[in-house]
């Protein structure tokens, strides 16, 4: 099937498959009828016969032609553009909290204790996910009960985060740990790592294998100490 893409002047739009999801849009106002996105289509899929025509059925939203057009005429959202427009598209309405399933300290010193803490994430919901932090992190401070200096483990929050997004997993585990103390130094640190695996939905196609994405965020707080 062939189209003529700008002879009404007119946007028009065209899905993307399965084996290529996305979509490719053409701006009639826009287009200058230059015909330098022709050549560029590796599969032919573009032609230019007193106007410029498009094979739909060729097409695989690889973007070579709107690399090239000087007036941003062809907009082509494929199988990258996609998955990055969806990553930040999370808008999903459904909520489920993390759970925690651990927590260890690792052996040594107090002021070289390092407390891990785990948590795990399920949601039967299919196809959408929304996840907000509750962990509780530690801090290392010094103490001198009886003109001795310790080290003592207090709890504190962090500010909670929270992602949405589509996913078809059903676990998410990571990991939060305070690292270790410096002596004199009141410090207080919390590092949340997550790795999920999303299995995203663009244009009614679900993109033909699922990646990982993988997030950090570190907070903590470095101060001098001031004895008690």
């Amino acid at each position: 099937m062939v189209t003529k893409i700008f002879d009404s002047g007119s946007t028009k739009v065209f899905e993307g498959t399965g084996l290529n999801p996305g979509k490719i849009t053409f701006e009639g106002d826009a287009c200058i009828q230059c015909g330098l996105c022709v050549p560029e289509c590796p599969n032919d899929a573009l032609l230019y016969d007193e106007t410029l025509l498009f094979y739909p059925n060729r097409c695989t939203l690889d973007g070579s032609c709107a690399e090239v057009c000087p007036v941003e005429a062809i907009i082509c959202e494929g199988d990258q553009q996609c998955k990055e427009d969806a990553l930040n598209d999370f808008f999903a309405d459904v909520s489920s909290d993390a759970t925690t399933v651990g927590i260890s300290e690792s052996s040594g010193s107090a002021n070289q204790r390092v407390r891990n803490y785990s948590w795990i994430f399920f949601k039967q919901i299919y196809g959408l996910w929304r996840w907000t932090s509750y962990e509780i992190g530690t801090q290392k401070r010094v103490l001198m009960p009886s003109g001795q200096r310790e080290w003592h483990w207090e709890e504190i929050k962090h500010d909670h985060i929270t992602w949405t997004g589509n996913y078809t997993g059903y676990e998410m585990t990571g990991v939060v740990d305070a690292s270790p103390a410096t002596l004199g130094i009141y410090y207080s640190g919390i590092t949340l790592q997550t790795t999920f695996t999303v299995h995203l939905i663009c244009n009614g196609f679900p993109f033909p294998s699922s990646f990982s994405v993988q997030s950090k965020q570190v907070w903590h707080v470095d101060a001098p100490f001031i004895g008690q």
